[in-house]
C-alpha cells in the first residue's frame, strides 16, 4: 500500500503504532514470510519500475506522534542453528545460485559460509548486493519466481545472523546508526542495480 502510493504521487508520513503484537499461534515461517514480504516487494518493483528507475537521493518521510523505538523481544534463541541453516543452504541451493548471482558474490557468500563461524561476518555491503541481484534476476525471470525468492531464505539467515553477532551488547543508538548506514549503502549501489535490471537478456 505505501509503494502503491508513493508511486502515484501521494503525499506520505508515517506514524508509530507500537510494539505488533505476535498472531495467535505459531505464526508464518520464515519461507513464508520471505515470500510476503521479499516476494511481494520485488513484485511491487517490476510494476513501478518506472517510477524508481530514473530517481537517485531519498527524501524523508514525516513522522507523526512519538518516534519508533527499538525492542530486543523475538530474538532467536539458537543462533547457532541460525548460522548453521545458512551454511547448508548455501551449499544445498549452489545450482539455483548459480542463475540468480555472478560469480563473484557468489563466491564471497561461500568463503563466508565455509569459514569459522567466530569469525563470521555478511557485511553489507554483500547483502545489498546479493538483494539486488536477486531483485534483477526475479525481473529477468532467470528461473521461476517463487522458487528464486525461497532461495533467499537461507542468505537471510546468515545475514541476520551476522547482525545478532554484531549487535549483542550494541545500543538502540548504535543500531539505528548501523540501520542508517545500511540505508545509504542501497542507495550508493542503486546504479548496480539498474545496470543489472536493465540489462539485456
Amino acid at each position: 500500500m505505501a509503494i502503491t502510493a508513493i508511486g502515484v504521487g501521494l503525499k506520505c508520513g508515517q506514524y508509530f503504532l507500537g510494539a505488533k503484537a505476535a498472531p495467535a499461534g505459531t505464526g508464518p515461517d520464515i519461507v513464508d514470510a520471505i515470500r510476503q514480504t521479499v516476494g511481494n516487494f520485488f513484485w511491487c518493483m517490476e510494476t513501478n519500475q518506472m517510477q524508481w528507475l530514473g530517481r537517485a537521493n531519498s527524501q524523508a518521510v514525516p513522522t507523526f506522534g512519538a518516534d519508533h523505538q527499538l525492542s530486543s523481544d523475538g530474538v532467536p534463541g539458537s543462533q547457532e542453528k541460525i548460522f548453521e541453516l545458512f551454511r547448508s543452504g548455501v551449499n544445498e541451493l549452489e545450482p539455483i545460485l548459480v542463475s540468480i548471482l555472478t560469480a563473484d558474490t557468489r563466491g564471497e557468500i561461500k568463503a563466508i559460509a565455509s569459514g569459522e563461524r567466530a569469525k563470521f561476518h555478511f557485511a553489507p555491503e554483500l547483502w545489498v548486493r546479493t538483494l539486488y541481484e536477486f531483485a534483477a534476476s526475479y525481473h529477468h525471470e532467470v528461473i521461476n519466481r517463487d522458487h528464486l525468492v525461497q532461495a533467499l531464505v537461507p542468505l537471510y539467515r546468515g545475514r541476520l545472523y551476522s547482525f545478532l553477532q554484531e549487535n549483542a551488547e550494541s545500543s538502540a543508538e548504535a543500531m539505528e546508526a548501523q540501520a542508517e548506514n545500511l540505508c545509504q549503502e542501497f542507495e550508493r549501489q542503486k546504479p548496480y542495480l539498474v545496470e543489472r535490471w536493465t540489462e539485456k537478456h
